[in-house]
C-alpha cells in the first residue's frame, strides 16, 4: 500500500508539472485583459473588428527606424486600434552606428506625444552601443517623463544590462520559460487570428495595463 501511494502522489506531480507547463503556452490560462498584439507596415488586411472580438486590450505599433523610415501604416493603425478600443503605443528599432539622441528625436518627431503607452526602444540587432542606448533612454526620459520599454531577446537583455537599467523589459521569447523578470511577453511571432499571422504579447500577470500608460499625457 506504501507503494501505491508514493506512485499515486509521485503521478500527481507529474500531472502538476504538465499542467504548468500547458498554462505558459495557452491564452486561456491569462486574464484575457492582460493581452495584446504588436504591429508595423508588415501586418497587411488588419481585421481590426477580431482583434476587438478577441479582447485585444492594447497594440503596440512600429513607428520609425533609424533615422530616415517612418512606418507608412504607423498612423493609420493608430486611428484604427483606438477606433476599436485599444490602447495605443509606439516603438522605434534602433539601428547601429547612429546617435541615439538622434533617433529619439526622429521617434519623437514622427510620434509627438499622441501615445497611451510608454514607448518601446527595440533593440535587436548586433552593433549597437551601449551609449546610444542610453542617449536614446534619457532623451526619452527628459521628454516624455518616464523611460522607454526596452525589447529584446535574453542575449541583447543581458548584453545591455548597463545602458538600460531600470527600464521596463518588453521579453522576446517563443518558447516556455521559467523567468519571471520581464514586464510584458512576447511569446509568438506566428499567432493565428482569424487567418492573420501576427505578433502577440502578454503582459506580466504581476503588472496591469495601467502600469504601461503614460502619465504625461
Amino acid at each position: 500500500m506504501r507503494n501505491i501511494t508514493i506512485i499515486f502522489v509521485a503521478v500527481l506531480v507529474l500531472l502538476s508539472g504538465c499542467d504548468r507547463l500547458r498554462r505558459v503556452k495557452s491564452i486561456g490560462t491569462y486574464p484575457q485583459e492582460a493581452h495584446g498584439y504588436d504591429l508595423s507596415h508588415h501586418n497587411k488586411n488588419i481585421k481590426w473588428g477580431r482583434l476587438q472580438e478577441a479582447n485585444a486590450q492594447f497594440v503596440y505599433l512600429k513607428a520609425t527606424e533609424g533615422v530616415s523610415f517612418a512606418d507608412p501604416c504607423f498612423k493609420e493603425y493608430r486611428r484604427q486600434a483606438r477606433r476599436h478600443g485599444m490602447k495605443v503605443g509606439a516603438y522605434h528599432f534602433m539601428r547601429p552606428k547612429v546617435s541615439g539622441r538622434r533617433q529619439f528625436e526622429y521617434f519623437k518627431k514622427v510620434v509627438g506625444n499622441d501615445m497611451d503607452l510608454i514607448p518601446v526602444l527595440d533593440v535587436e540587432v548586433k552593433g549597437i552601443s551601449n551609449d546610444n542606448i542610453r542617449q536614446f533612454v534619457e532623451a526619452c526620459e527628459r521628454h516624455y517623463g518616464v523611460k522607454p520599454m526596452i525589447y529584446s531577446s535574453f542575449l541583447m537583455h543581458a548584453t545591455h544590462r548597463s545602458a538600460i537599467k531600470d527600464c521596463k523589459w518588453w521579453m522576446a521569447h517563443y518558447h516556455s520559460t521559467a523567468r519571471t523578470d520581464y514586464d510584458l511577453w512576447q511569446f509568438s511571432d506566428k499567432k493565428r487570428v482569424h487567418g492573420m499571422q501576427i505578433d502577440h504579447n502578454y503582459i506580466n500577470p504581476r503588472l496591469t495595463l495601467e502600469d504601461f500608460l503614460i502619465r504625461n499625457k
